[in-house]
């Protein structure tokens, strides 16, 4: 038994360190443009629904981990469902909203550098982010 425990807790320990994809933080956009000043990077938001085209970029773009080590290097990441009750609370502060999904390149002082609307594939998004 201690032993399958043991191995349970390897298991999960390799998941969590093997991340995947774009590391999103819980913050507000005004935390995530402290952030952007503090490190010298550019804020990158995913505004999101629960759309298909939104689901499709999560699961095969947002979580490529070639994007997502370049998007973590560089940028400081925030993800804000459009949708969810919780999410429009929490980020009332980001002033870009709308009922499509969107995805945003700010510079730290919250000035829109650019900006993009539909699906992209993995090389796609990371052509975007070299804007």
């Amino acid at each position: 038994m201690r032993k399958l425990i043991l191995l349970l807790l390897t298991l999960l320990s390799n998941q969590l360190i093997a991340q995947r994809g774009i590391a999103f933080i819980h913050q507000s956009f005004t935390e995530a443009l402290k952030l952007a000043k503090q490190q010298k990077k550019i804020v990158f938001v995913a505004y999101t629904n629960y759309g298909g085209n939104s689901r499709w970029m999560e699961m095969n773009v947002l979580n490529d981990p070639e994007v997502g080590e370049t998007f973590n290097e560089n940028f400081i990441n925030l993800k804000i469902n459009g949708e969810s009750l919780r999410d429009k609370s929490t980020f009332e502060d980001f002033k870009y909203r709308g009922i499509t999904a969107g995805y945003f390149f700010f510079t730290p002082k919250g000035e829109l550098i650019h900006k993009f609307n539909f699906t992209k594939t993995p090389s796609e998004i990371l052509n975007e982010a070299n804007v």
